[in-house]
């Protein structure tokens, strides 16, 4: 839960952050360079480095104010889907291993073709 209330935080804020990256790779990379320890490190630990790490190197792509390649800007439910397969650890290599994600993969090919086959979007943070 520790992880979700700095996504929220980071949501919350898109409207006044930054939208490009305050930092340069090379830096983010050293900061980001971490050596596995032996003994392992609590995951608040690893949720609170990564997120002080990579703070000024995230592009605000969430945003209403991101403007350039279609990237991203998920949505609320998007989102929070993504999280739910992650929590639940359902990747979708097989049916047997994962069979939810199978089974949306599989009902979503039968879906829209054309973006003229979707229904008018809905917008909610």
């Amino acid at each position: 839960m520790h992880a979700v209330r700095h996504a929220a935080r980071y949501i919350e804020s898109l409207d006044d952050a930054p939208v490009a990256t305050t930092t340069d790779v090379a830096d983010l990379r050293a900061r980001l360079a971490k050596q596995l320890r032996a003994d392992g490190v609590d995951a608040r630990d690893v949720i609170e480095q990564l997120v002080a790490d990579a703070a000024d190197g995230i592009v605000g792509s969430a945003g209403g104010r991101y403007f350039a390649l279609v990237t991203g800007g998920a949505g609320a439910a998007a989102l929070g889907a993504d999280w739910l397969a992650g929590a639940w650890d359902q990747t979708p290599p097989s049916r047997r291993t994962a069979p939810p994600p199978q089974s949306w993969r599989r009902s979503s090919a039968r879906g829209p073709r054309r973006s003229s086959d979707f229904p008018p979007a809905r917008v909610s943070r």
